[in-house]
């Protein structure tokens, strides 16, 4: 957490002396018009792709909500892996699971294929390390698959997007990108894509303690989403949505 102000050091430094603020602050900012700030307190939370994802008044609460959302969002995203102990010959393919760098990782892994081709001891254990890998990388696929079982094919397909970076040059986010295609080229499966998107930003609002715009948005989507796999989720949102105090 940062405080920014366009005040002087010197302003800040009398301020300080009679109040405490543990948190460090950056002085002479410009970034107010960065950030649209029209008032202050004025409070911006940032999500791990560096992109603005609340905005508003810090005292309201509703930016504390959303952290454990956009922490397991950043946890998705950072598919790391750690392997174990592995012969030393795979110590680099490793460390680079290990920091979620996957695509590197699958690279590391072709190298030394070639490299100890002829190698009876270490390439049984570099092809153990890749069908770990390739294993473990399945996993992307199972929770796509609990998402479209229940219709959140907006979900699944941003989740997608984000792993196709993160594997990019690995097999699976070739597979992957197809996918994506051709769910936005199924007519039905792009009704439930939009739908979805729609339940989600309505999500977003409620957490964002902006009930009223999310009912708005929830109480048409209601007949949208009637006779689709989402019509229970959407019903259950609608719901909890009414119930928050206006």
């Amino acid at each position: 957490m940062l405080s920014l102000t366009d005040e002087s050091s010197s302003v800040v430094e009398k301020f300080l002396e009679k109040t405490e603020l543990p948190l460090p602050i950056g002085v002479g900012s410009k970034t107010k018009k960065d950030y649209g700030v029209r008032g202050i307190p004025a409070g911006v939370l940032i999500d791990h792709r560096g992109l603005v994802a609340w905005r508003g008044h810090p005292g309201s609460g509703a930016w504390v909500k959303m952290i454990p959302r956009l922490l397991e969002a950043a946890r998705l995203d950072q598919e790391n892996w750690d392997p174990g102990e592995r012969i030393s010959a795979l110590d680099r393919a490793a460390a680079k699971a290990k920091k979620g760098e996957m695509g590197s990782c699958w690279s590391e892994i072709g190298r030394l294929t070639k490299k100890y081709s002829d190698d009876s001891e270490i390439l049984p254990e570099i092809e153990a390390f890749r069908d770990d890998f390739l294993a473990n990388a399945q996993k992307c696929d199972t929770r796509v698959e609990n998402w479209v079982s229940s219709g959140m094919y907006f979900v699944a397909s941003e989740y997608l997007a984000r792993q196709i970076k993160v594997y990019r040059g690995v097999p699976m986010a070739s597979a992957w990108n197809q996918t994506v295609r051709a769910w936005r080229k199924d007519k039905t499966i792009k009704k439930l894509i939009s739908i979805d998107e729609r339940r989600v930003k309505a999500t977003l609002l409620m957490e964002e303690g902006q009930r009223d715009r999310a009912v708005k948005i929830l109480r048409p989507l209601r007949k949208d989403a009637a006779g689709t796999e989402l019509e229970g989720l959407v019903e259950e949102t609608f719901e909890r949505a009414t119930m928050l105090p206006g």
